[in-house]
């Protein structure tokens, strides 16, 4: 963490002497005050990968750098939330935080106040899309603080392939996201010495209390006078859209396919941004996580499949649609979230199996203490938590076999968590959670059976063999031609691959 102004790096000069705030001499206020306002889950509700959906080891794959892309944080796709015309109209309707924008409304107000946004989303290639999204939410700040790493030249000699190694981005100058904030409130307070207080407003708790740390030791090697603040917003993620994670994951790992492809071929990489080829037709107010994910060979030799992730009792439909038609009319009459966080992401029914371990057990580990996979439980509901709209509601369930099946009043019986409807960021952690408990609301407590089984989340199972062919399933002529070059024809699209550009 950097802590005197020797240590900034050029490009946060530059970027000062850029914005607007010193394009218009605004300096010239001498404003006392600086507010600076996080963008990512602070003042935009921005989407992440859901628990949900994904296994954890492919979540991990996909926000690290270079495994199958620039990395989640650095790729321009998650961001790219659909066709920009329907975006912009709507001025990214349902993505802000609307409590924040207040605050940061109540700031740009001001003349004493010099208002900046501040991400570790790197300049190139957010910096565009950013600008527009705050624009046509009417945010004028003083200066757009993104992170100059690469810079645009950097960028594209990174992209001419003028680097030998194959990577998505060129290397960084900041050490984190951490490094380039300390610095660029440096520079600030350098270039605009009438500041004497600082106020962040910033998700990341880890990073609250760094920041105050930081503020404190400004404080007190007097380069600040007392008063500053961190303060800490509860992150607040976007409505569930199962539809634009697969869609978006597919064209990552395409993409990086493609890539492969190239590099086996050509010995290059291409470093270009990549984008969702959205039409005007793409609409996904229908969004549910029904729909089947498009399967495809990546050309590290994996395949995109369903793997197992947790043991499970798994319900037949059937009495799944029987609870659902009880427990989620009630959830929705004691739960409600009122103005913008209701169209924010919200809990939704997942109520299809009871979490018996949040492994994958072995054999021998479920013959001991649950039976073989396939055996069949009874299923007593013995009490479901009082609806939360942050928490949603579980069910705490007993299990029976034939030989208890009328004495359910044991209560030495193991109880197990059911997670019935929740948030899907809280996939893996709500069963942890705690909960206030009261009765079952007028169903049958005896229900099932529930069959012992493995449930499974969409990752990579390394089942390809070396020789075989790679195949580029989902990926649309354009796309693929801008990857591989002209040369590519509609004869290279394996079946099935040109379903995506016929939408």
């Amino acid at each position: 963490m950097r802590s005197h102004y020797s240590s900034i790096d050029q490009r946060e000069k530059d970027q000062y002497e850029s914005s607007p705030f010193f394009l218009n001499d605004k300096d010239d206020l001498k404003p006392t005050q600086l507010d600076i306002f996080d963008f990512d889950s602070t003042l935009f509700l921005s989407p992440s990968l859901s628990p949900t959906i994904w296994h954890p080891s492919l979540i991990r794959q996909l926000v690290g750098e270079d495994v199958f892309g620039p990395g989640w944080w650095r790729d321009y796709r998650s961001l790219d939330l659909g066709p920009m015309d329907k975006l912009e109209k709507t001025h990214w309707a349902h993505y802000w935080n609307e409590e924040v924008v207040a605050r940061a409304r109540e700031s740009l107000q001001d003349p004493m106040v010099m208002t900046v946004v501040l991400t570790g989303r790197r300049t190139v290639p957010f910096l565009p899309l950013i600008s527009r999204m705050l624009a046509s939410k009417g945010l004028d700040f003083d200066l757009v603080g993104l992170r100059p790493d690469p810079t645009q030249e950097s960028h594209d000699d990174h992209v001419n392939n003028n680097t030998p190694h194959r990577t998505y981005g060129a290397s960084s100058v900041f050490k984190n996201t951490l490094d380039f904030k300390t610095s660029f409130i440096l520079n600030l307070l350098h270039n605009i010495p009438s500041l004497s207080k600082v106020n962040m407003w910033d998700d990341r708790m880890g990073h609250v209390k760094k920041f105050q740390d930081f503020l404190h030791r400004l404080t007190r090697t007097k380069q600040l006078a007392s008063g500053s603040n961190v303060y800490h917003v509860k992150p607040i993620l976007p409505r569930y859209r199962p539809l634009w994670e697969h869609k978006v994951v597919t064209h990552v790992l395409e993409t990086h396919n493609a890539n492969e492809l190239l590099y086996r071929q050509e010995q290059l990489w291409n470093r270009a941004i990549s984008t969702i080829p959205w039409t005007s037709d793409d609409d996904d107010d229908n969004d549910s996580d029904s729909k089947a994910a498009c399967l495809t060979k990546v050309a590290k030799h994996l395949s995109l499949k369903p793997i197992p992730s947790s043991t499970v009792l798994k319900l037949e439909p059937s009495v799944v649609e029987s609870l659902r038609a009880v427990l989620e009319p009630y959830y929705t009459s004691q739960s409600h979230l009122q103005g913008w966080r209701a169209k924010a992401e919200t809990p939704q029914w997942f109520g299809r199996h009871i979490l018996l371990s949040p492994h994958v057990l072995t054999p021998y580990e479920l013959e001991k203490h649950h039976g073989r996979l396939g055996t069949k439980w009874t299923i007593v509901l013995e009490k479901v938590s009082k609806p939360n709209p942050n928490l949603g509601m579980v069910a705490m369930v007993t299990l029976h076999n034939d030989d208890d099946y009328n004495d359910y009043s044991d209560k030495n019986k193991k109880q197990y968590i059911f997670p019935l409807i929740y948030k899907p960021s809280q996939g893996t952690t709500i069963a942890k959670k705690h909960f206030e408990w009261t009765d079952v609301p007028g169903y049958q407590r005896r229900f099932g059976p529930g069959v012992i089984a493995y449930a499974h989340l969409l990752g990579l199972d390394g089942k390809v063999k070396d020789g075989e062919e790679h195949q580029l399933v989902c990926l649309d002529l354009e796309t693929k031609q801008s990857v591989l070059g002209k040369r590519t024809t509609m004869d290279d699209v394996v079946d099935g691959g040109s379903s995506h550009s016929k939408k």
